[in-house]
């Protein structure tokens, strides 16, 4: 039964985006540089872009565990490591490429041993071409781009971490600035098809300019990647002016409140005076509850905990019934199970009274009827409610509401690598195969 759940919990996960994408880093990039190593550690060096890609997937202890030994910043002083061969994960950018040649580029006394180079996403030619250096060429073993160019925030849920994206939609905005903007989210979402090995079908937003333009030159540049494979699934591509209400209101799912009332610290750890823990995909009770809504979880969880006391796990930590060596060495098989367990359980149902307690401390009832009123135009009895009632709403009692920060919803929608050899030649394949899966 453990080898089945295993199984199913292992073939859930490279379903998932976030689960091929970090099998891509550790297959694709780590363990495939590493094997060109003869068992040394390696020195990972990224840019700023990469840190902010790699730091969703990997925390450092697992990077350790994977084999790196260090973590360097390309763009600052970092420390040389000659004995070492380094894996440069970052974006395909002049300054980048620049620093790389840099390393290299005292022919006696290089940063590292060698250079296996990664990029997040597609080079162009031109600033391929800065890379063809002779102290560098001599050294670099791999180049290739990764496509792995977005931030993961959940299994299915995706970031490309592009801030004021609003300026988009003025006229005031320069064309060759939006066609830039335009391209750089095409180069994106690429990669995501391409790891996700998906050749989708297009469906965006007729009414705007952006979406259309986007959905056309990625169509072209998915043509050009899925040659001779038919298409599935639907990519949408929407702007915000299709929904704009979205942002007014808050999601009341479980792990939004929590996210919402509580202090975090690295990303994912619970930092509460009372309530402290890890909450991410090791914990399946938060996997299980996180995405319903708060009323299920409260009923959901007092149910799975009552049947987890009567199941034959439950029963672990009573001793009444061991009457013999056999059900003390099933008992002793069954603890660790039954203490982690236990200790989720213990974790939620203190997370979920903290919850239920700050809702009503916070009175988030009347945000919750304040939001519906302002999105709909009209309140609970379906009366047309004007703009001097929702004021008047706002400063009930005298007091304003405590709004809290409402977290994103799901959205989620996966480029083979190509691998460069390292010539005076525009980017030249090293294999008759330039993609690879």
């Amino acid at each position: 039964n453990k080898m089945i759940k295993k199984n199913k919990k292992m073939k859930s996960s490279l379903s998932s985006l976030k689960g091929r994408s970090i099998s891509r880093i550790k297959l694709d990039m780590i363990q495939n540089v590493l094997s060109k190593t003869d068992g040394k550690f390696l020195i990972m060096v990224i840019d700023d872009s990469a840190a902010k890609i790699l730091s969703s997937f990997l925390s450092m202890s697992e990077l350790r565990n994977l084999g790196i030994l260090s973590v360097e910043r390309l763009l600052t002083n970092h420390e040389p490591y000659p004995q070492y061969h380094a894996l440069y994960l970052i974006s395909p950018t002049v300054e980048s490429c620049s620093k790389i040649v840099e390393d290299f580029a005292n022919e006696k006394k290089p940063m590292y041993s060698r250079a296996h180079i990664f990029f997040t996403h597609r080079i162009t030619d031109e600033i391929f071409d800065t890379l063809i250096e002779r102290p560098l060429v001599r050294r670099v073993p791999t180049c290739k781009e990764l496509n792995l160019s977005y931030m993961i925030r959940d299994k299915n849920l995706y970031d490309f971490n592009f801030k004021s994206n609003m300026k988009i939609f003025s006229s005031m905005i320069k064309k060759d600035d939006k066609n830039l903007y335009i391209t750089q989210v095409m180069e994106k979402l690429l990669t995501i098809c391409a790891v996700m090995q998906q050749f989708p079908n297009i469906q965006y937003q007729k009414s705007s300019s952006v979406c259309s333009k986007l959905a056309d030159i990625l169509n072209l540049e998915l043509k050009k990647l899925f040659k001779n494979k038919g298409r599935q699934g639907i990519l949408l591509i929407t702007d915000r002016t299709l929904d704009p209400a979205s942002p007014l209101l808050h999601d009341y799912n479980y792990g939004t409140m929590v996210h919402d009332l509580f202090p975090f610290v690295n990303k994912n750890e619970i930092n509460d005076d009372e309530v402290k823990g890890k909450l991410d995909d090791s914990d399946e009770l938060w996997e299980l509850y996180k995405d319903k809504h708060l009323v299920k979880v409260f009923e959901q969880l007092s149910e799975d905990f009552d049947d987890f006391m009567k199941s034959d796990l439950g029963k672990v930590g009573k001793t009444d019934n061991l009457n013999n060596f056999e059900d003390m060495e099933s008992c002793l098989k069954n603890m660790t199970g039954y203490k982690e367990k236990n200790r989720l359980f213990s974790l939620h149902l203190k997370l979920a009274e903290k919850v239920n307690a700050k809702y009503k401390e916070l009175n988030l009832n009347s945000i919750l009827d304040l939001e519906q009123d302002i999105v709909s135009g009209v309140d609970e009895t379906g009366h047309v409610i004007s703009p001097k009632e929702i004021f008047k709403k706002f400063s009930k009692n005298g007091s304003t509401p405590k709004l809290v920060r409402a977290e994103p919803k799901n959205t989620g929608v996966s480029l083979p690598q190509r691998t460069f050899s390292m010539s005076k030649s525009k980017l030249a394949p090293s294999s008759s195969s330039i993609w690879s899966t």
